[in-house]
């Protein structure tokens, strides 16, 4: 799921068919499109009406009101051609300002992080994640603010955690803190908003299995709220977190001090 001020963007696999879709906010009007372009990844609005799609192969922009792709770019190669590829090394990536953002495990076994321009399209350098996070097995998402880049992973205990750098921290050596979260059985997103009550970046990351969505800080595990989210999102115009659950779809209101929760049915 991914969202904004004026849609609600929803994707699902059925076996080897995806559903993908749209809600105008205001009219409630639902619109589906046709996608046969690999298996969508990681899904986020660029602005007004377009978004980006990761697969496992390549980013595509894509225009809901003319209902088509508008632009394609191959993704840069990960694992080696023969590995059995999938989406947990390959796809996972965000748009941040005018800068794309692409995790992948590269043919030597390191996760990285590809940055790129979006105007002009062209490469902005490549981190390598495993040499800054050797106790992360695994990452799972990201994602990218004013301030910090923000990673959810499995440690190798096999517990879940975030760990975030400051983009000049690649060039420093110096041991990276992780927010465990407790009791997680398998977050799958995160996102991050920044809250004007408490004056920091708050974490939102998405537990389904766990019933749980777990709230963090830089500095500490917050708060977590008991519910069955099959996926959430953040729109930053309004800021609010979108929670998509078996019957409808709802939203925290991130400007009020207690995130109050609103039906969006």
């Amino acid at each position: 799921m991914t969202c904004n001020y004026n849609y609600i963007v929803l994707f699902r696999s059925y076996g080897h068919k995806w559903y993908f879709g749209a809600i105008e906010r205001r009219s409630h009007t639902q619109s589906t499109f046709d996608w046969h372009d690999g298996s969508i990844v990681s899904m986020g609005f660029l602005r007004n009406d377009e978004i980006y799609i990761f697969t496992e192969l390549s980013v595509t922009i894509y225009s809901i009101s003319k209902r088509a792709s508008i632009d394609n770019r191959i993704l840069k190669q990960g694992t080696n051609e023969n590995y059995d590829i999938n989406q947990h090394q390959r796809g996972i990536g965000t748009v941040f300002g005018d800068s794309m953002y692409h995790m992948y495990l590269n043919r030597s076994s390191h996760w990285t992080i590809s940055k790129f321009l979006l105007n002009p399209y062209k490469s902005d350098g490549d981190y390598d994640l495993t040499l800054l996070y050797p106790n992360v097995r695994q990452f799972i998402h990201l994602c990218i603010n004013k301030r910090t880049w923000n990673f959810l992973g499995q440690m190798d205990d096999y517990t879940y955690a975030v760990v975030y750098c400051y983009p000049t921290d690649f060039r420093s050596t110096q041991p990276r803190k992780e927010i465990v979260l407790e009791n997680a059985r398998k977050p799958l997103t995160i996102y991050s908003a920044y809250n004007e009550f408490l004056k920091c970046d708050l974490f939102f990351i998405n537990d389904p299995l766990g019933d749980t969505l777990h709230v963090i800080t830089l500095d500490s595990y917050f708060y977590s709220y008991s519910m069955k989210a099959h996926a959430i999102c953040y729109a930053e115009e309004n800021n609010e977190l979108m929670i998509l659950t078996d019957n409808s779809i709802s939203s925290i209101n991130l400007n009020k001090h207690n995130f109050a929760l609103t039906d969006n049915r």
